[in-house]
Protein backbone atom coordinates (compact mmCIF):
# COMPACT_ATOMS: atom_id res chain seq x y z
CA UNK A 1 0.00 0.00 0.00
CA UNK A 2 2.87 2.18 1.19
CA UNK A 3 4.80 1.25 -2.30
CA UNK A 4 1.66 2.09 -4.13
CA UNK A 5 1.40 5.14 -2.52
CA UNK A 6 5.03 6.61 -3.55
CA UNK A 7 4.16 5.74 -7.01
CA UNK A 8 0.87 7.52 -7.37
CA UNK A 9 2.80 10.41 -5.47
CA UNK A 10 6.14 10.32 -7.74
CA UNK A 11 3.68 9.93 -10.91
CA UNK A 12 1.12 12.89 -10.29
CA UNK A 13 4.27 15.32 -9.63
CA UNK A 14 4.94 14.40 -13.04
CA UNK A 15 2.36 14.90 -14.42
CA UNK A 16 1.74 18.37 -12.34
CA UNK A 17 5.00 19.13 -13.72
CA UNK A 18 4.64 17.65 -17.61
CA UNK A 19 1.10 19.51 -17.94
CA UNK A 20 0.80 22.76 -15.56
CA UNK A 21 4.75 23.19 -14.90
CA UNK A 22 3.84 26.93 -13.44
CA UNK A 23 1.67 25.58 -10.86
CA UNK A 24 4.40 23.57 -10.04
CA UNK A 25 6.86 26.08 -9.43
CA UNK A 26 4.46 28.29 -7.61
CA UNK A 27 4.41 25.12 -5.51
CA UNK A 28 7.82 25.06 -4.83
CA UNK A 29 8.09 29.20 -5.06
CA UNK A 30 11.58 29.13 -6.72
CA UNK A 31 12.96 32.52 -6.90
CA UNK A 32 12.35 33.74 -10.54
CA UNK A 33 15.92 34.09 -10.93
CA UNK A 34 16.76 30.32 -11.01
CA UNK A 35 16.45 28.94 -14.22
CA UNK A 36 13.54 26.41 -15.56
CA UNK A 37 15.80 23.22 -15.18
CA UNK A 38 15.93 23.70 -10.88
CA UNK A 39 12.40 22.17 -11.39
CA UNK A 40 13.00 19.12 -12.99
CA UNK A 41 16.42 18.66 -10.61
CA UNK A 42 14.04 18.48 -7.40
CA UNK A 43 11.53 16.25 -9.03
CA UNK A 44 14.38 14.05 -9.88
CA UNK A 45 15.99 14.53 -6.60
CA UNK A 46 12.46 13.70 -5.18
CA UNK A 47 12.41 10.51 -7.13
CA UNK A 48 15.43 9.40 -5.42
CA UNK A 49 14.66 9.83 -2.06
CA UNK A 50 11.23 7.79 -2.66
CA UNK A 51 13.51 5.17 -3.85
CA UNK A 52 15.47 4.94 -1.37
CA UNK A 53 12.30 4.83 0.91
CA UNK A 54 11.03 2.22 -1.27
CA UNK A 55 13.86 0.09 -0.59
CA UNK A 56 13.69 0.87 2.87
CA UNK A 57 9.84 -0.54 2.87
CA UNK A 58 11.10 -3.77 0.96
CA UNK A 59 13.65 -4.36 3.06
CA UNK A 60 12.17 -3.59 6.30
CA UNK A 61 14.45 -0.80 7.74
CA UNK A 62 13.38 0.11 11.12
CA UNK A 63 13.92 3.75 10.10
CA UNK A 64 12.84 3.97 7.28
CA UNK A 65 9.41 2.59 9.16
CA UNK A 66 9.45 5.00 11.63
CA UNK A 67 10.02 8.24 9.23
CA UNK A 68 7.25 7.27 6.78
CA UNK A 69 4.54 6.87 9.45
CA UNK A 70 5.57 10.29 11.21
CA UNK A 71 5.34 11.61 7.90
CA UNK A 72 1.91 9.92 6.76
CA UNK A 73 0.61 10.75 10.69
CA UNK A 74 2.13 15.07 9.81
CA UNK A 75 -0.17 13.92 6.79
CA UNK A 76 -3.46 14.89 8.34
CA UNK A 77 -2.29 18.76 8.56
CA UNK A 78 -2.63 19.23 4.67
CA UNK A 79 -6.51 19.25 5.35
CA UNK A 80 -7.32 21.76 7.60
CA UNK A 81 -4.75 23.70 5.78
CA UNK A 82 -6.41 23.06 2.37
CA UNK A 83 -9.81 23.46 3.89
CA UNK A 84 -8.33 27.14 5.48
CA UNK A 85 -7.23 27.67 2.26
CA UNK A 86 -10.13 27.13 -0.10
CA UNK A 87 -12.17 29.43 2.83
CA UNK A 88 -9.83 32.18 1.30
CA UNK A 89 -8.76 32.66 5.63
CA UNK A 90 -4.69 31.38 4.31
CA UNK A 91 -3.98 32.92 1.41
CA UNK A 92 -2.11 30.68 -1.52
CA UNK A 93 -0.59 31.31 -4.79
CA UNK A 94 -1.86 27.91 -6.26
CA UNK A 95 -4.95 26.97 -7.80
CA UNK A 96 -7.52 25.59 -6.23
CA UNK A 97 -7.82 22.10 -7.66
CA UNK A 98 -4.32 21.93 -6.50
CA UNK A 99 -5.27 22.74 -2.33
CA UNK A 100 -8.08 19.89 -3.25
CA UNK A 101 -5.36 17.59 -4.21
CA UNK A 102 -3.09 18.34 -1.55
CA UNK A 103 -5.48 17.67 1.21
CA UNK A 104 -7.02 14.38 -0.89
CA UNK A 105 -3.46 13.67 -0.35
CA UNK A 106 -3.11 14.14 3.32
CA UNK A 107 -6.52 11.99 3.94
CA UNK A 108 -4.84 9.25 1.95
CA UNK A 109 -1.24 9.77 4.37
CA UNK A 110 -3.84 9.61 7.40
CA UNK A 111 -5.83 5.88 5.67
CA UNK A 112 -2.32 4.37 5.60
CA UNK A 113 -0.38 5.60 8.74
CA UNK A 114 -3.18 5.11 11.19
CA UNK A 115 -4.02 1.81 10.60
CA UNK A 116 0.15 1.35 10.98
CA UNK A 117 0.44 3.05 13.95
CA UNK A 118 -1.81 1.67 16.25
CA UNK A 119 -0.51 -2.01 14.85
CA UNK A 120 2.62 -0.58 16.79
CA UNK A 121 0.45 0.43 19.78
CA UNK A 122 2.53 -0.39 22.94
CA UNK A 123 0.19 -2.20 25.52
CA UNK A 124 0.28 -0.52 29.39
CA UNK A 125 2.24 -2.13 31.43
CA UNK A 126 1.16 -5.06 33.08
CA UNK A 127 -1.28 -6.16 30.21
CA UNK A 128 0.42 -9.35 28.26
CA UNK A 129 2.00 -7.70 24.65
CA UNK A 130 0.43 -9.78 21.31
CA UNK A 131 1.78 -9.54 18.55
CA UNK A 132 -0.48 -7.33 16.61
CA UNK A 133 1.29 -7.36 13.16
CA UNK A 134 2.63 -10.60 11.01
CA UNK A 135 5.19 -8.15 9.37
CA UNK A 136 6.62 -6.94 13.11
CA UNK A 137 6.25 -10.83 13.92
CA UNK A 138 8.48 -11.41 11.33
CA UNK A 139 10.86 -8.48 12.49
CA UNK A 140 11.05 -10.01 16.34
CA UNK A 141 11.78 -13.19 14.54
CA UNK A 142 14.97 -11.87 12.51
CA UNK A 143 15.82 -10.13 15.57
CA UNK A 144 15.19 -12.71 17.84
CA UNK A 145 14.56 -15.92 17.42
CA UNK A 146 14.78 -16.93 20.32
CA UNK A 147 11.17 -15.61 20.84
CA UNK A 148 8.53 -17.90 19.91
CA UNK A 149 5.57 -16.40 18.53
CA UNK A 150 3.34 -19.64 18.22
CA UNK A 151 2.37 -20.27 21.96
CA UNK A 152 3.55 -21.40 25.03
CA UNK A 153 7.03 -23.08 24.83
CA UNK A 154 7.29 -26.74 26.31
CA UNK A 155 8.88 -26.89 29.68
CA UNK A 156 12.92 -27.53 29.28
CA UNK A 157 12.68 -26.72 25.09
CA UNK A 158 15.40 -25.05 23.93
CA UNK A 159 14.64 -22.02 21.91
CA UNK A 160 17.72 -20.59 20.34
CA UNK A 161 20.66 -20.81 23.31
CA UNK A 162 18.01 -20.62 26.23
CA UNK A 163 16.77 -23.45 27.96
CA UNK A 164 12.78 -22.68 28.75
CA UNK A 165 12.43 -23.48 32.53
CA UNK A 166 8.82 -25.20 33.43
CA UNK A 167 6.45 -22.27 34.37
CA UNK A 168 3.51 -20.24 32.96
CA UNK A 169 4.74 -17.95 31.32
CA UNK A 170 4.32 -17.97 27.43
CA UNK A 171 6.52 -16.38 24.79
CA UNK A 172 4.53 -13.46 24.23
CA UNK A 173 4.95 -12.44 27.94
CA UNK A 174 8.61 -11.39 26.80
Amino acid sequence: MVLGFFLMVWASLAVIRAAAPDVYDQALRLPPSWPRWAGTVFLLALAALIALLAVGVLRRWRWAFWLILLAFLAGVLRVPVAILQLTHVLSTNVPSWYVVFQGLIGLAQLAIGWPCSSATAVPASGERSELRSTSWARVLQRDRPDIVTNGPAAPNQRIGQHAVQASNTSATDY
